[in-house]
């Protein structure tokens, strides 16, 4: 479905509007923490529609945007908005963001959902996931840290 040079096409061209900018973190927000995305200072904002090959979130409420710029004094690359598999996608398309990330040269990834349609879920679970980015071919582990 993708090839590298579509990955490389958009992380080459997040990069030109980022320029000087470096981050290491990458937020991706779900739904109800959008608001997070007003904190981020100095902000650089990409659309996702002008980004090649970067699917586009139709979730109302998502808006489909790249927020880089400073968080509590650390630099990130945050998500403000997704995609979904039950909104049409492919897997491909909703992993797509993560395998640009990587060649942006993104370390951490910060993951957020909503849960509240599952009751039997806690508010405030975090977990843990180790993901190794060779050739773009992802294994993960996931483990429970703090409950």
């Amino acid at each position: 479905m993708f090839n590298y040079e579509d990955y490389e096409k958009s992380a080459e061209y997040i990069k030109g509007k980022i320029k000087g900018k470096n981050p290491k973190i990458a937020i991706v927000l779900g739904s109800g923490l959008g608001g997070l995305a007003k904190e981020i200072k100095n902000e650089t904002v990409i659309k996702y529609k002008d980004i090649p090959n970067f699917p586009v979130s139709t979730v109302e409420g998502h808006a489909g945007e790249l927020i880089i710029g400073d968080l509590n004094g650390t630099e990130v690359i945050a998500m403000n908005g997704r995609f979904h598999y039950y909104e049409g996608y492919e897997v491909a398309h909703t992993a797509y963001p993560i395998r640009v990330f990587s060649l942006l040269g993104i370390e951490d990834i910060i993951l957020t959902l909503d849960t509240s349609d599952k009751p039997d879920i806690a508010i405030g679970l975090i977990f843990s996931f180790t993901f190794s980015t060779t050739s773009l071919n992802f294994s993960f582990s996931c483990k429970l840290v703090i409950k």
